[in-house]
């Protein structure tokens, strides 16, 4: 897989967790120290994922971390 394909693999895997971060709805579970993230309808299917802020933390590197390898892949090969 070249350079570009790998990123965009990446990207979109990525982009679906963002969303999912973005759009759904937030609880906390004080006893367990996380945070809830809850997506879907509450009159349909919900998918409910819990982090705790080292793994939010992660998450957001991993989004910066793709940002700069869009830039050098950039650089390596402008349009």
């Amino acid at each position: 897989m070249n350079d570009h394909a790998t990123w965009l693999a990446e990207a979109h895997e990525v982009r679906t967790n963002r969303n999912d971060l973005i759009h759904g709805r937030w609880g906390v579970d004080h006893l367990n120290k996380q945070v809830v993230n809850i997506v879907g309808l509450p009159t349909g299917d919900q998918i409910e994922r819990r982090y705790t802020i080292p793994e939010l933390e992660a998450a957001l590197e991993r989004m910066q971390q793709l940002q700069k390898q869009l830039s050098i892949l950039r650089e390596k090969w402008p349009i």
